[in-house]
């Protein structure tokens, strides 16, 4: 009986033992009878030690290495590969990722926050110097459908009085200043419900509620929030769209609704309180020869009746005019309102102008935008709607120090003169807060990739025009996108959101590369002109002012952008012009495709 298990044991021992000489020898074998040119192809044998920084499931792959006097180099080339095999999987699955978030979902929420602080030191009579809480901000925008869509905005505004009263008052006053639906039949008409910020003047439609969006700290008197000068909300329906008559594109508004309330600074948000709805007609150009400017002008007629019980005719007619870049920007607005009494006809006639010039400093990384404003108000002495209105002369100037691409610090030194107002400075803290919808929508997100290897099975730029000039940027679109040719300003409209259709049943989708990338740095000089933090600011400001209700979607490499090209609807995007897969089409500009001389994008 002890025989087999003195059998079994030598038997054991045996085997350990020539299991152990083939691990002692055979490394040696290996290192000798394979060279480096054995395994070209593959890594070589200098990056055994990385192994121990990748991931567990890596290190499960190639349990056999890290013996410090063994070189193992076939093994290594395995693992290499097993590597590779998996980070490609990884990267597939990344972008199948990315790709379903790129593609248009309904409905679609972004949420963006604003907040401001601010400082104040003033000989204002009533007024006290200290700090004080201003707004804090809420936007929504939702893609309801292709064509439908909804924007909200919600503010809170801290109360002198709170605490006070029975029950006691809150700490900060809600007020829902924006909610509107809207229908984009095409950029020509477009549709909506709701209540608005008047679209008779620019500052007004502009802005908002957003500080940081705007230059100074504070509005013009004559469109300030509260202030009774300007109608600030309208209540009803808006038709509008954009016309492109030549180039000079013809923005127009169609306003009918519920004008001023018996309190002319409130609007009939619980209906008018008379039986007269309040009309305006807004027109203005944006000419593809000036890039940047706009200009325009308003009409709004209305019935007011006061809480006395008179009643005024009121007639608005208002015009701007805008620079809307940095270097310099450019702010002029004038409004004349007339009240006419129904009783007596006695009419009068008040108004109201400012310009504002702000220029940003292209050193310290182009955070310093100092600005100047001068305002005027002149209230005519017969006018009974507005006496309660001060007259106004007055100038502000001010710096704004970007502290970062979504916070601002501003200083404004104020003088006006007006009854009981000589003097103010104000020091203001304004930032801007993000949903995580939103900031992939503001492409605040990073390379993702150190290195990607990209294979093009064919060229269809190749196919069309040649080969290509090394460095040209190619615009594809999708294949059932109808367009073969665009202007170069036909391609700003689309990237700056202006024009947002193809045609009535096809919605344009743009698709940005994310910062870095060269093909946006192109597109950001030649087209927007503008520096990233620019850019983002823009898109917000965009959507902010219920535009679109959607910005660029962020793309990381061209043959990513390719690919949701070819799959996206409507969809646009700039690649490398030798990285042009099949199933898309590349668009000529202005008769030029990419490698012919007279093509702008390089």
């Amino acid at each position: 009986m002890k025989r087999p298990v003195l059998f079994h044991g030598l038997f054991f021992v045996l085997v350990s033992s020539l299991i152990g000489l083939f691990l002692l020898v055979t490394p040696t074998l290996m290192s000798q009878q394979i060279g480096p040119e054995t395994f070209l192809p593959m890594v070589s044998a200098s990056h055994v030690g990385e192994s121990l920084q990748r991931p567990l499931l890596f290190k499960q792959a190639i349990f056999f290495e890290d013996f410090s006097n063994h070189t193992f180099l076939a093994a290594e080339a395995q693992a290499e590969i097993v590597f590779a095999r998996m980070e490609s999987s990884q990267e597939r699955e990344h972008d199948r990722v990315i790709a379903s978030e790129v593609q248009p979902v309904y409905p679609s929420l972004q949420i963006v926050g604003f907040g401001d602080f601010n400082f104040s030191a003033t000989n204002e009579t009533g007024s006290k110097s200290g700090f004080s809480e201003g707004q804090f901000v809420l936007h929504f925008a939702s893609a309801l459908s292709q064509k439908m869509s909804y924007f909200g905005e919600l503010s809170f505004t801290a109360r002198a009085d709170a605490g006070t009263g029975t029950p006691f008052v809150p700490g900060f006053n809600p007020e829902v200043e924006r909610a509107i639906i809207r229908f984009d039949q095409s950029d020509y008409f477009k549709v909506s419900l709701g209540r608005y910020h008047t679209p008779i003047n620019w500052w007004n439609t502009a802005f908002h509620h957003g500080l940081w969006l705007q230059t100074t700290i504070g509005r013009p008197e004559m469109t300030r929030f509260g202030g009774q000068f300007i109608p600030v909300h309208f209540v009803g329906g808006l038709i509008e769209g954009t016309l492109p008559a030549s180039g000079l594109n013809i923005n127009y508004n169609l306003g009918l609704g519920n004008g001023r309330g018996s309190v002319i600074s409130r609007s009939g948000d619980a209906g008018d309180n008379n039986n007269n709805r309040a009309g305006l007609i807004n027109l203005f150009v944006k000419p593809d020869a000036l890039f940047g400017l706009q200009a325009g002008g308003s009409v709004y007629k209305d019935k007011i009746t006061l809480a006395s019980g008179r009643e005024f005719d009121e007639w608005i007619v208002a015009g701007h005019f805008v620079w809307q870049k940095e270097d310099p920007e450019v702010i002029a607005e004038v409004a004349n309102i007339n009240h006419a009494d129904v009783v007596t006809s006695t009419s009068s006639n008040s108004l109201a102008y400012y310009i504002q010039i702000a220029y940003r400093f292209p050193w310290y990384e182009d955070v310093l935008k100092p600005y100047i404003r001068y305002e005027f108000i002149d209230i005519a002495s017969a006018d009974e709607v507005f006496k309660t209105v001060p007259g106004l002369k007055g100038i502000i100037a001010g710096v704004r120090y970007d502290i970062s691409d979504f916070a601002a610090l501003k200083g404004e030194y104020r003088t006006f003169d007006v009854p009981a107002r000589r003097l103010s400075m104000v020091y203001s803290c304004n930032q801007v807060l993000h949903s995580k919808e939103s900031t992939n929508m503001m492409n605040l997100m990073t390379l993702r990739r150190s290195w990607k290897s990209f294979l093009s099975a064919g060229s269809l730029l190749g196919a069309l025009s040649g080969i290509a000039f090394a460095g040209d940027i190619a615009i594809v679109v999708h294949p059932d996108v109808p367009v073969e040719n665009l202007s170069f300003a036909e391609v700003r409209k689309l990237l700056m959101g202006d024009r947002q259709f193809w045609n009535s049943d096809l919605r344009v989708t743009l698709l940005i590369r994310a910062p870095v990338a060269r093909e946006r740095d192109v597109v950001l000089k030649t087209i927007y002109q503008m520096t990233e933090a620019q850019f983002r600011q823009y898109w917000i400001a965009k959507v902010f002012r219920a535009e679109t209700p959607v910005g660029p979607k962020i793309v990381y490499s061209d043959d990513m952008a390719a690919e949701l090209v070819a799959q996206i609807p409507g969809s646009i995007a700039f690649v490398e012009a030798s990285q042009i897969p099949k199933g898309v089409k590349v668009l000529k500009i202005d008769g030029h495709l990419p490698g012919e001389k007279g093509y702008p994008f390089h």
